[in-house]
């Protein structure tokens, strides 16, 4: 498990380095500095990031915001799982109907991972495609 070091002192979060592109799960601490452990969590690395590449842990393993998920028993929908600041809760915001779900009332194993709008060129044209049209 993290050090407690990390947990108190920043966001645990998904991002983006500046310079390869490449994705890093750690503990965002500010100023564009992410910390990731290595070789057994022993070791704490840190990179530069995109800020607007972050994407929030949802407190559910390898679940992040922005992930775009898809119901077992449903594969007629994509859902894109973001935080509402309204109602202070994770949501599911339906791609293409305007179905919203609380993603607590979902368990992880009903659901699988399709992939996320900031990583995936497909899912982030999609979404701002079906985004147009329900304006």
């Amino acid at each position: 498990k993290m050090n407690k070091l990390y947990q108190d002192n920043g966001m645990y979060c998904r991002a983006q380095n500046q310079r390869g592109n490449k994705w890093f799960v750690g503990t965002y601490i500010g100023n564009e500095w992410l910390l990731f452990p290595r070789k057994n969590n022993a070791t704490v690395y840190g990179c530069q990031i995109k800020p607007e590449s972050i994407c929030r842990s949802t407190g559910r393993e390898n679940e992040f915001e922005y992930d775009v998920v898809q119901l077992i028993d449903d594969d007629e929908d994509a859902y894109l799982i973001i935080y509402s600041d309204e109602d202070l809760a994770w949501q599911m915001l339906s791609i293409y109907s305007s179905d919203m779900i609380d993603l607590g009332e979902i368990k992880p194993d009903q659901y699988v991972k399709l992939g996320n709008i900031k990583e995936d060129d497909y899912w982030r044209k999609e979404w701002e495609r079906q985004s147009e049209k329900r304006k």
